[in-house]
């Protein structure tokens, strides 16, 4: 039983320095300014875990805020929710910032349209967002 977890541990830290392994593909991941993807980063990002994706995307919000949206709008189209409620606190008065958000300003339609999406993905924290943007934006 030990053999076989060291073996597992073995394999594990073995996949995630191999030159190839989807991990390492992530890193090649850097959309234009644009949010354009070149035939590299399709490949790598065909690649990447979801969740990985989104992890970049937040690494590079404030240096790239545009960049970072394409990274969660192609997360949002494989049905991961987090990622398409972090584009809606892009568009939130209350979590818009200049140097977190390629928007020139908040939109609360554009922000209650990404929570509801992130709300059908499963997305609790969106459905939190919203009803707070509701209250706050009044009938």
């Amino acid at each position: 039983m030990i053999f076989l977890i060291v073996a597992a541990s073995a394999l594990l830290y073995i996949k995630l320095i191999e030159p190839n392994s989807p991990l390492d593909a992530c890193a090649a991941i850097e959309p234009s300014e644009k949010g354009e993807f070149s035939d590299e980063a399709l490949q790598a990002i065909k690649q990447c875990p979801v969740q990985r994706i989104v992890e970049l995307a937040l690494a590079m919000q404030t240096a790239s805020p545009g960049k970072a949206l394409a990274l969660l709008e192609f997360a949002a189209q494989q049905n991961h929710g987090p990622a398409a409620r972090l584009i809606g606190e892009m568009y939130d008065p209350r979590f818009w910032a200049e140097n977190k958000s390629p928007f020139k300003q908040p939109d609360i339609r554009n922000a209650m349209k990404w929570y509801n999406k992130a709300i059908a993905l499963n997305d609790d924290t969106a459905r939190e967002r919203l009803q707070k943007l509701e209250l706050e934006r009044g009938p």
